[in-house]
């Protein structure tokens, strides 16, 4: 998402002066981009994950995108990891009920 890259944070953690340095240095910078995301460190071990986002999806919402707790879902899905998913406004994606948290961290059958 372009839109999120735009963001002050990225090109400051990078150690650039702007976004226009940063993705001059790219390619220079993808180790780092990949040492910090999140998503290429899922694996099943990981504890229970809970994702909460506004919505729709259809909304862009820069560095806060719904779509980025999609894209972390599916990963963690594929590698077996436990991720909780809650898009307000969204079906398939509702706000987890009563004692889901007690059963995710398994202190509640």
């Amino acid at each position: 998402n372009e839109d999120a890259l735009k963001h002050a944070m990225f090109h400051r953690a990078f150690g650039c002066g702007s976004n226009q340095e940063m993705f001059a240095k790219i390619t220079e910078l993808q180790p780092m981009i990949d040492e910090f995301s999140a998503v290429k460190h899922l694996d099943a071990g990981d504890p229970p994950i809970y994702l909460r986002y506004g919505g729709p999806i259809s909304k862009r919402d820069g560095v806060h995108d719904s779509r980025f707790g999609l894209g972390f879902k599916k990963k963690a899905d594929a590698v077996g990891a436990n991720c909780s998913l809650n898009i307000t406004g969204e079906e398939a994606y509702p706000a987890p009920k009563g004692d889901w948290i007690l059963k995710m961290l398994e202190l509640s059958k």
